[in-house]
């Protein structure tokens, strides 16, 4: 899916200003936002493919403004009213499922393997950025 969230690359955005002293959570919402998230992924309400895929569907603007935890909220807001068959139901991404997945083969690749991306525009979810394309 392509849209504002895919920024990896971009530029005109300014550095990022971090601070050893800056306070983790600096309003109390944001650290109860990252709780329900926590809560609502841990006690299986969502998995983390349906939050990406709900943060990926943002307006442009609300992402832009919104800032980290305004888009957590979004996506709770928005899966919630989805659960329950609100005005905000969307069509539910083609797959979702556990973040841990149980493998019984070796890696086809390796750290410094040289791979080939593709130009694909996905309507759902994906984990290639576009930098990457």
């Amino acid at each position: 899916m392509n849209g504002i969230h895919d920024m990896g690359g971009m530029h005109g955005f300014g550095a990022v200003d971090r601070r050893p002293d800056e306070a983790l959570f600096p309003e109390a919402w944001q650290g109860r936002v990252c709780a329900l998230a926590g809560y609502a992924i841990g006690a299986g309400l969502a998995n983390l493919d349906a939050f990406r895929h709900a943060v990926e569907r943002m307006p442009a603007d609300r992402y832009l403004a919104d800032g980290y935890y305004g888009r957590w909220l979004y996506a709770l807001e928005t899966l919630a009213a989805e659960r329950l068959g609100g005005d905000a139901a969307v069509e539910r991404p083609d797959h979702v499922g556990s973040v841990v997945r149980e493998v019984d083969r070796e890696a086809r690749f390796a750290v410094g393997d040289a791979v080939r991306t593709w130009n694909r525009h996905p309507q759902g979810h994906t984990r290639l950025p576009g930098y990457a394309r």
